[in-house]
């Protein structure tokens, strides 16, 4: 089993919580966030992005606070925002 790392979380957490940061985001932005400890099934990684094929969990989506977000990655090319809208509009409705 996977060692996790909860205790170590809540000082990052706190840290999180009490930071002024609110970065500018806008649709198609490409964000790592701190959002704490994958529990379950949760997708989790950072491993480089060259060479892989990429994929948008939109059934993991979340609303969460801007200050999560710490380094923005990159942006969904606009000729894949529009497949990633209709995935996520399938998926809820």
């Amino acid at each position: 089993m996977e060692e996790k790392q909860f205790y170590e979380w809540i000082g990052l957490k706190e840290k999180i919580h009490f930071s002024n940061s609110r970065p500018k985001i806008n649709e198609g932005d490409i964000w790592w966030c701190g959002c704490g400890e994958n529990v379950g099934v949760e997708i989790n990684g950072k491993s480089s992005r060259l060479g892989k094929y990429e994929y948008a969990a939109v059934c993991q989506a979340r609303v969460m606070s801007t200050s999560r977000l710490y380094s923005k990655i990159g942006r969904v090319p606009d000729s894949d925002l529009g497949v990633v809208k209709e995935a996520f509009l399938n998926l809820y409705k």
